[in-house]
């Protein structure tokens, strides 16, 4: 690492930007386009820096744990355009087992945009929760059976 003892925080908003070491040290967005392609729950990625203390990662050197990345959870939330948008957790840990940081996040798949966002993009379509029937009207949310028509929260005696 070119500045070593950053948190994964202050080095996710450097992929957008191009940062060398944000690039460098997180999992590159093509492990998230594939866990999202793949629908893997879980996958690790090992990267050979280390856990310098006090939630920070650096250079490796001699009696420092090595870490790596977890991503976690990963599903497709929406849409930018056409490109799939995916949220997870990304946790990091080390090689004594720790886990230091967790932050939710979202990428959009595509491997030319590379970046991992702290939120979700400016104009992404949101996908219809799981178990919900699209809306006849705007295509997007309902739950069948919730509504005042249905019933839902009105006593049946």
């Amino acid at each position: 690492m070119t500045s070593p003892g950053k948190t994964m925080q202050e080095l996710l908003p450097g992929t957008g930007q191009k940062n060398a070491d944000a690039i460098h040290v997180l999992p590159s967005v093509e492990d998230f386009m594939f866990c999202g392609e793949k629908k893997l729950g879980y996958h690790e990625v090992h990267v050979p820096y280390a856990n310098v203390g006090g939630g920070k990662i650096g250079n490796p050197a001699p009696g420092l744990p090595l870490i790596h990345f977890k991503i976690i959870g990963i599903e497709q939330v929406g849409l930018t355009g056409d490109m799939p948008v995916y949220r997870a957790l990304l946790a990091v840990g080390d090689s004594n087992g720790g886990t230091f940081d967790v932050e939710p996040v979202w990428v959009v798949g595509n491997q030319h945009l590379n970046s991992i966002l702290t939120a979700p993009p400016a104009g992404m379509t949101p996908m219809p929760a799981a178990g919900t029937v699209p809306d006849a009207v705007s295509g997007v949310g309902g739950n069948p059976g919730t509504g005042g028509a249905s019933g839902a929260g009105q006593d049946r005696k």
